[in-house]
């Protein structure tokens, strides 16, 4: 966040639909061909990881959809018309809603890993989809979301998803030996610019990259796990399990200190 004065944080997951809704209702993804990620903290509060979240950032491929994003939210207080970032590599803009800053941005730089939250393919890659009122919203895997708080050495947001994943990992998976996740590419890929057919209506949750044979943009019509097991995948409204492997090569790729690296697989479970 910005600090204005006009804004506040978000109080709760309930606080946050309504935004999302507001935003999206405007945006009109469905419509406008606008794709997108839901990052940073709202993304994981999406998910229900009880944590603090300041405001909505959303991660788009375009700059046209950032321009697209302004003119659609017009009527709202602009604290950022769209502009070229050059230090960030970012054409961004950004808007206070109903008291809660939101933001669309591009982040215009190349990675050969997807395991940055927002750099490179990781995003499009690796995120579940959330029913939110009438939208369904993709937003980040919690697993790039904890690496991103371990790189910025914030304890209070990725302690806390430390706790969801190690509580949702035991709820779901009794036997250690069950598999966590699944290598993103055993399974067909989605077309990036275009992810998980994001304009579709409401519903539970629904994974990316589906490993049925049926257009991985269009599934057939279920909601299921991100990265699921093929012919195993979670119960249709069920998040999928966490990656372990995947939050692993993730804490590789971006340099996590090692003791940082050992207390985070000794909280998950290895």
């Amino acid at each position: 966040m910005s600090g204005s004065s006009t804004s506040r944080p978000l109080r709760d997951l309930a606080e946050l639909h309504r935004i999302l809704t507001l935003v999206l209702d405007l945006v009109d993804p469905a419509a406008s061909g606008f794709t997108y990620r839901l990052v940073g903290t709202a993304a994981a509060l999406a998910q229900g990881v009880a944590l603090p979240a300041g405001d909505v950032d959303l991660l788009v491929r375009r700059r046209e959809h950032v321009e697209h994003f302004a003119a659609a939210l017009s009527a709202h207080r602009c604290l950022d018309p769209p502009a070229w970032l050059p230090a960030a590599g970012q054409y961004f803009t950004h808007f206070v809603v109903d008291g809660i800053e939101v933001g669309a941005s591009t982040v215009e730089h190349e990675s050969a890993v997807d395991t940055i939250e927002c750099i490179g393919p990781g995003a499009w890659t690796h995120y579940v989809e959330l029913a939110v009122g009438p939208h369904v919203v993709p937003a980040v895997r919690l697993e790039l979301r904890l690496v991103s708080e371990l790189v910025r050495n914030r304890p209070d947001r990725y302690e806390p998803l430390l706790d969801h994943l190690r509580a949702a990992s035991s709820a779901r998976d009794p036997d250690p030996g069950a598999i966590r996740g699944c290598d993103a590419t055993l399974r067909p890929a989605a077309d990036p610019l275009r992810g998980a057919d994001s304009s579709r209506g409401a519903g539970p949750v629904r994974g990316a990259n589906s490993p049925r044979g049926a257009d991985p943009l269009r599934g057939a019509g279920l909601m299921r796990g991100v990265d699921s097991v093929v012919g195993a995948g979670p119960a249709i409204g069920v998040p999928p399990p966490f990656d372990l492997d995947l939050v692993d090569r993730a804490m590789r790729d971006r340099a996590v200190p090692p003791v940082l690296r050992e207390h985070v697989l000794t909280r998950l479970g290895r």
